[in-house]
């Protein structure tokens, strides 16, 4: 659920943020997302969740000491950088503090209302490589008259200290090499699933110990809290996409009277994410597969621009993906050996849903390059996708929602609910959103310290903004209708959109964005019931 918008938008391409530039550069996606219809609750959750909190004073806290970014930073003239410390366990049962890396774009105006902070998604995505590659685009222009940007790595992730690690990437990658596109959804299949799902658990544990229960999103949004605070601002101004709504509503919930202007681009109902991730799962494998559906019929009806498929791509696909399961294609040995083979293409439609219909010839492209032979992308650029902190922290905001028995019944129905990258995704190994539903319900921790329980209405906040697309494929449309009407001051603006759009709307839509800028610089809000056109 991270949200990278096409060069055609941005001062660079977004997708190199999370360290996918081979599989970005052929796709130019945006990655997929997880909200859905409930299927389980979670057990303890009360009735009115835990009690918001007045939160930080500016001046009560160390102010964040800006620098010059170094060389692992790269972007505009005038960016800043930063760490600051924030303590490991705000229960205090565990000492020390975490590290966060943050970076800023000043304010270009005279106008100057306080610091925007931004989050991407994710979970895991960097908002410090976020605020290098979008924070000049035109885009941003009217936001940055007034703001300075803020990215930050939220804890665990990324530049942050210390940052959650699992097993490693090299044997991750050997799992998808053994992994199928089109496997068969049998009782010994899903029992596989669910060993490898606890074997990843217990190698974060491993590996990280404690910190696996310290970095959900109530520490994060504790985290951020501090940094508002530090830069200064009484109130949060905030716009998060994708995962990132979720941070923002968690941050509203705690500290309802700190909002200022909060925006929620590619909204997630709360609720579903942290209580019932397995009907999430179940609602963003639906509307993926809707929208995989809608690129081939595209591409079947426009051989030429597609370049794939000769006027069938779904046979052709299908065709593929088992070629593919059989023999893949292998380049190189040892260390240097590349598999691709049917999981990976199942996943490349998966991943390329986010992007509209502007990503559709890429992945025309990028699939005809893989049917000849001489494929750009292999399972070792997947995992750039996602990774050990996005596991981890779906994993613990998730804690103790699902079962063994809850995955057990979903993965069966796999085939039904997406038949063509519904059991690939389900049933191979943890890597990104709709493939974590094995190791979240097999998590090592039930009751991590950094999972909140609140209810979600953030009383007495100010006026918050959702936005939602109706065709969004990683964060559906019911998400931010939910979401809106569970905030005792959500206000919906929506996408009017079909099974193709992108994955958040604020990069793609003019509409949407001067909504959203009127929004966070005016506190003026778009009319109940406002909508936009898809423009992309």
């Amino acid at each position: 659920m991270t949200v990278r918008p096409r060069s055609v938008h941005v001062a660079r391409h977004a997708a190199a943020l999370l360290g996918t530039a081979a599989l970005a550069a052929a796709l130019l996606v945006a990655p997929p997302g997880a909200v859905a219809e409930g299927t389980t609750s979670a057990a303890g959750s009360s009735a009115q969740g835990d009690p918001p909190e007045p939160g930080a004073e500016p001046g009560s806290v160390p102010a964040v000491a800006w620098h010059a970014c170094g060389s692992d930073v790269s972007g505009p003239k005038g960016l800043e950088c930063a760490t600051y410390d924030v303590p490991l366990d705000y229960e205090g049962t565990r000492g020390g503090t975490a590290t966060i890396a943050l970076d800023r774009l000043p304010a270009t105006g005279t106008d100057r209302i306080g610091t925007l902070f931004l989050n991407p998604g994710g979970p895991g995505g960097s908002g410090v490589d976020f605020v290098a590659a979008i924070g000049a685009s035109p885009v941003f222009a009217g936001l940055r008259e007034h703001f300075d940007l803020v990215g930050f790595d939220p804890r665990g992730t990324n530049r942050s200290a210390p940052s959650i690690a699992c097993e490693s990437p090299q044997r991750t990658v050997r799992r998808l090499d053994r992994a199928k596109g089109d496997p068969a959804v049998t009782p010994a299949a899903v029992r596989r699933a669910l060993r490898t799902g606890a074997a990843y658990g217990r190698s974060c544990r491993k590996a990280s110990g404690d910190l696996v229960d310290l970095t959900g999103t109530e520490y994060a949004a504790r985290d951020l809290d501090l940094l508002r605070a530090a830069v200064g601002d009484e109130q949060l101004s905030y716009l998060g996409f994708s995962y990132g709504t979720f941070l923002g509503t968690v941050y509203a919930d705690l500290y309802p009277t700190r909002v200022r202007a909060v925006t929620l681009d590619g909204s997630v109902d709360p609720r579903q994410y942290g209580d019932r991730f397995l009907g999430l799962l179940r609602l963003n494998a639906r509307a993926s597969e809707r929208s995989v559906d809608a690129f081939l019929s595209w591409c079947s009806a426009h051989a030429k621009a597609c370049g794939f498929g000769d006027g069938d791509a779904e046979g052709a696909v299908d065709a593929l993906i088992d070629r593919l399961d059989a023999r893949p294609i292998v380049k190189g040995s040892g260390k240097r050996r590349a598999v691709t083979n049917g999981y990976t293409v199942s996943e490349l439609l998966y991943l390329q849903t986010g992007g509209g219909r502007g990503a559709w010839t890429d992945t025309g492209q990028t699939l005809a390059a893989i049917d000849a032979g001489t494929p750009a992308v292999t399972n070792a650029d997947l995992i750039g996708a996602g990774g050990a902190t996005n596991i981890a922290i779906e994993c613990t905001d998730s804690a103790g929602s699902l079962t063994r028995g809850d995955f057990r019944r979903y993965a069966l129905r796999s085939g039904r609910i997406a038949p063509r990258i519904g059991p690939g995704l389900v049933l191979g190994p943890p890597i990104y959103d709709g493939a974590n539903g094995a190791t979240c319900s097999t998590w090592p921790s039930a009751d991590p310290a950094s999972d909140w329980d609140g209810d979600y209405h953030a009383q007495g906040a100010d006026p918050i903004l959702v936005v939602g697309s109706q065709g969004d494929p990683s964060t559906p449309y019911p998400g931010a209708v939910a979401l809106a009407k569970r905030l005792d001051s959500g206000r919906l603006l929506t996408e009017r959109s079909g099974p193709s759009s992108t994955h958040t709307s604020y990069f793609y839509n003019a509409c949407i964005r001067r909504n959203v800028d009127r929004y966070l610089v005016g506190l003026r809000l778009p009319e109940v019931g406002a909508s936009c056109a898809e423009e992309d």
